[in-house]
């Protein structure tokens, strides 16, 4: 071997040495989730991973599964049944399918495993063509070495490029230390999402809604526009690059003993009638079926048929925030009748 084969050798080697000692000393300083400082749905795992409360059941997928799902009203129904426990909403904003299989090792490899998880199957999160730099920046976030092992061959260029990025984290994290830790921003403000187990809202909105109002001086949320929504369903590309994620993560949830759940959530008519529906319908067909060749469950409830009115003789809100989200009011009856008539049934028998 040459001297200059041997010293780009160590070089190579020096370097990723380097690198795990960076991720290790940051590690143990707990300065994980310090660069997602900026990032409020980073900080709701990096609330779940710290917190003392246990995972009964976990939510995981893109934001239509954040809406959907509040997890007061989760934990307020699944008590009135008898479950106690923690219902936690990681859904995270533009995350795509793949996303989950790396997620779940860092969810479940960190603490005790929930009894149940459920998994969104709606297009838009299988939907392999959807534009937008989201999904590469949590596969950032959650694929390490392994995952990249695993993926080799069906990893997109710019998933495979954003997560060889994110083995540098521990790097990152003290190199910004400082910075966080002079201007008071290391706590990753989390005062707010301390009685939270994720989702959009804070607890105090659904305190509000339950006594028919909403929050004052805290704005309603924007909706997506339409043609902006139309593009995260169109083109429609599955069982590709992706098709492998449910069986991993299915095998991921039978190692740790967790039951899983597929759920496909409602759109806006609207937005329904815009799809093409025999694409839909045979997107719904494959993904059926690899439910049936896991062993896994395969649901899609109905969204409300209104929401609840917020005071007297008003107009009650409408059911859906925008074409693919739906609104607070909705989504709370919405999470009720899900945790009566899914999740009771399954954490009880």
């Amino acid at each position: 071997m040459s001297a200059p084969t041997r010293f780009l050798l160590r070089a190579a080697l020096g370097f990723v040495a380097a690198l795990m000692l960076a991720n290790l000393v940051a590690g143990a300083l707990g300065l994980r989730w310090t660069a997602a400082g900026s990032h409020r749905h980073l900080q709701i795992l990096h609330h779940f991973l710290t917190s003392e409360d246990p995972p009964e059941v976990v939510f995981f997928g893109s934001s239509m599964s954040r809406h959907a799902f509040p997890s007061q009203v989760l934990e307020r129904t699944l008590a009135e049944g008898g479950v106690d426990g923690a219902a936690w909403n990681l859904g995270l904003p533009g995350a795509s399918a793949p996303i989950a299989a790396p997620l779940l090792e860092e969810v479940l490899a960190q603490r005790p495993a929930p009894r149940l998880l459920v998994l969104e199957a709606s297009s838009f999160f299988w939907n392999e063509a959807r534009p937008g730099g989201g999904a590469e920046m949590y596969w950032r976030w959650f694929a390490g070495p392994a995952d990249l092992a695993r993926g080799a061959g069906r990893v997109r260029a710019e998933h495979a490029a954003a997560a060889v990025r994110g083995q540098v984290w521990g790097a990152e994290a003290l190199w910004r230390w400082p910075q966080f830790r002079f201007v008071g921003e290391n706590w990753l403000h989390l005062s707010d999402l301390r009685e939270s187990h994720g989702g959009v809202y804070s607890p105090r909105v659904y305190r509000a809604l339950e006594q028919g109002t909403w929050p004052k001086r805290l704005p309603r949320p924007r909706p997506v526009p339409f043609d902006q929504t139309l593009r995260g369903f169109r083109p429609l590309r599955y069982a590709g690059l992706w098709s492998d994620t449910l069986a991993e993560v299915a095998a991921a949830c039978r190692a740790r003993g967790v039951d899983l759940l597929l759920v496909d959530l409602p759109l806006r008519p609207d937005l329904e009638a815009a799809l093409d529906a025999e694409q839909q319908a045979a997107f719904r067909d494959w993904i059926r079926r690899r439910c049936e060749e896991e062993g896994v469950d395969w649901i899609a409830p109905a969204a409300p048929g209104s929401a609840p009115k917020l005071r007297p003789g008003g107009d009650p809100p409408a059911v859906f925030l925008d074409p693919m989200h739906l609104g607070p009011e909705a989504a709370a009856v919405f999470a009720e009748t899900f945790a009566r008539q899914q999740l009771l049934p399954r954490l009880l028998g």
